[in-house]
This record gives structure tokens, C-alpha cells and sequence, in this order.
């Protein structure tokens, strides 16, 4: 689980011993929201994916064009609604399901697709191992569709939001543990100029 998908040519070239790599490698400092395998830095704008036996994969947050979560028949998963809900539909039918993974496209040439699987053997679907993977997918998908909404006004200052619409937004991140309450209230009072 966790192993992300490159092309063997890709591989060969070297392309995780990069000059962007190793500058963002030194620069990733904390986690902001961290599952198994991806890592979030708000601080530096930095998403870290971790694989074994490969090395990590530092991306930009400008560098997320958009990603899909899909199960073992191609099927997407939707993520716009909780976890609850789908635990709920896959626990009337029980189902194997033998991988769930998350595909994050980039605007990075090296890495244009990314693959995290978070299941790869066959898992019954109202197992707690499927709803935790399922869990987790939840999370990184707000987090990454959080990142994918506001990295222009993240990058560029002047875009002016509704501030009511992103203490919304930080509140959805709280709640799922992707940001701390102290990161919370001091985002909020700068929103909303307290």
C-alpha cells in the first residue's frame, strides 16, 4: 500500500534525485495534515508522498491540477460527502474490493500522475481496514480539493474571497483533523480582521 505509480523509464532516468526535489526535501519542514503515505505542509506549500521502496515525491501546491479517488473496477469514488454515507451504501452490499486508490494529476512533467494506492489486496468492503482506507481517503481529498480551490488567492493576495466562505472551509478542515484548532483561530481572525 502507499506505492505510487511511475513509468520504469522514469525510474531509470532518475528523476527523484532532482534539483527541485532536493530543494523542496530541505525545505519541507512540519506537517500541517499528514495520512500514511502523503503529507501536507501549508507552511511551505509542499505535499510530500512517501513510497516504499521509492524515494519520497515533493510536489507544489501550485503543481495539483486535480486527482480522482477510483476502486479495482475503475470505478471513481465520490468524496464530496462523508465517509459515513459511504460506509453506509458498501455495508448493505458486501463486496471485495481489492484496490482504492487516489490519482493526483499535476502540472509537474515528472510526475504528471500520481498513483497512491490505499488498499492493493483483496479487502471486504465492511471490514474495518476498507472503512479506515476509505476514511483516509476522505481526508486527503478535502485537504488536496482545499488546496486546489485556493491556491490562487494561497499564491496571490489580492484575489479577495468571501471570508465567511473560507472560515467555512478551515472550519470542514478542522473538524477532520487536517488543521489544529490554534491554526483555526488564527486564520479566522485574520479572515474576518479580529
Amino acid at each position: 500500500m502507499g506505492i505510487f505509480n511511475i513509468s520504469k523509464d522514469k525510474k531509470q532516468n532518475g528523476i527523484n534525485n532532482s534539483s527541485h526535489q532536493k530543494q523542496r526535501k530541505i525545505a519541507f519542514k512540519g506537517k500541517t495534515f499528514s495520512e500514511p503515505y502523503v503529507t501536507f505542509d501549508d507552511t511551505n506549500e509542499l505535499i510530500k508522498i512517501s513510497s516504499i521502496p521509492l524515494t519520497n515525491i515533493y510536489l507544489s501546491y501550485q503543481e495539483i491540477k486535480g486527482f480522482e479517488v477510483a476502486d479495482n473496477k475503475g470505478s471513481s469514488i465520490k468524496t464530496d460527502f462523508s465517509s459515513a454515507l459511504l460506509i453506509g451504501i458498501f455495508a448493505k452490499k458486501k463486496v471485495m474490493v481489492s484496490d482504492l486508490h487516489i490519482t493526483i494529476y499535476t502540472s509537474n512533467p515528472k510526475y504528471s500522475l500520481i498513483m497512491v494506492k490505499l488498499i492493493d489486496k483483496e479487502t471486504e468492503s465492511d471490514s474495518l481496514a476498507y472503512k479506515g482506507a476509505l476514511m483516509q481517503a476522505e481526508r486527503i481529498s478535502m485537504k488536496l480539493n482545499y488546496i486546489i480551490n485556493n491556491k490562487d488567492a494561497v499564491s496571490d493576495k489580492t484575489i479577495n474571497q468571501d471570508p465567511i466562505k473560507q472560515v467555512k472551509e478551515l472550519k470542514e478542515l478542522l473538524d477532520i483533523g487536517a488543521i489544529t484548532q490554534s491554526e483555526f483561530d488564527l486564520k479566522k481572525k485574520e479572515l474576518l480582521g479580529l
